[in-house]
């Protein structure tokens, strides 16, 4: 889950619908190098699903028992996150390579925030890429272009969702804002424009079990957030 804190709440966005709001604006980007891209529907695609991994895990959410805190994804234990990888990257291997290619890249990406850890899901995720890219002719040099675009995207609607302040470089963009606005250089979309993305919002307090937690996430009433990109 993806959680941000404000007032005497937590803001709660799942994995997956911060995925299709990643996919939402990539839609919309207007770059040649995108727009013309053959494989840009699964490049959309992709974008998509990217996080598919995290449906079961967002649906059995934990508590952190130092703290009593709702654990956000990136701060779970890694045996969770390495499965919740595995289990995103395993899930369209057989019925659509190219699009389980572009996810398990992702996940390639993800390990470069654990540098200490997960040495073994590295080599296995790296052979799969090559197993995959020879299976379905797919060159890994038009892998790594098109997954710049979903790494793209996942930072945008990840910043949105977290409401990130500050200023973010990524690739030839910079992102900046705060709350749930941000501005994007140079400005890829045909003008300021509004995204929505599913949320709950949940107390800010100490839950006593992840039984307590899921009760107050069952009781929350679902609301769309809606979210601005705009020209600095």
């Amino acid at each position: 889950m993806i959680l941000y804190s404000h007032d005497d709440q937590l803001r709660v966005v799942t994995q997956p619908d911060h995925a299709r709001l990643a996919a939402d604006i990539l839609g919309l980007w207007r770059d040649p190098l995108l727009l013309e891209n053959p494989r840009r529907s699964v490049i959309l695609r992709a974008t998509a699903e990217h996080d598919n991994g995290w449906q079961e895990t967002d649906s059995a959410p934990r508590v952190d028992p130092a703290n009593g805190q709702p654990f956000a994804f990136d701060r779970l234990p890694w045996d969770v996150k390495s499965e919740t990888w595995l289990r995103g990257c395993n899930r369209h291997r057989l019925s659509d390579p190219h699009l389980a290619l572009l996810i398990t890249r992702h996940s390639l990406a993800l390990l470069e925030f654990h540098s200490g850890e997960g040495s073994y899901l590295r080599d296995l995720l790296e052979n799969r890429i090559e197993e995959l890219c020879e299976d379905s002719s797919y060159p890994r040099d038009d892998l790594e272009l098109d997954y710049r675009w979903l790494g793209l995207a996942d930072r945008i609607s990840l910043r949105l969702c977290q409401g990130a302040a500050g200023v973010d470089r990524v690739g030839d963009w910079t992102l900046a804002g705060h709350g749930t606005e941000t501005t994007v250089e140079p400005f890829p979309l045909a003008g300021a424009t509004r995204f929505r993305v599913a949320s709950r919002s949940i107390p800010r307090r100490r839950y006593d079990s992840d039984t307590d937690l899921a009760m107050s996430l069952a009781e929350a009433r679902w609301s769309r957030t809606e979210f601005r990109l705009c020209p600095p």
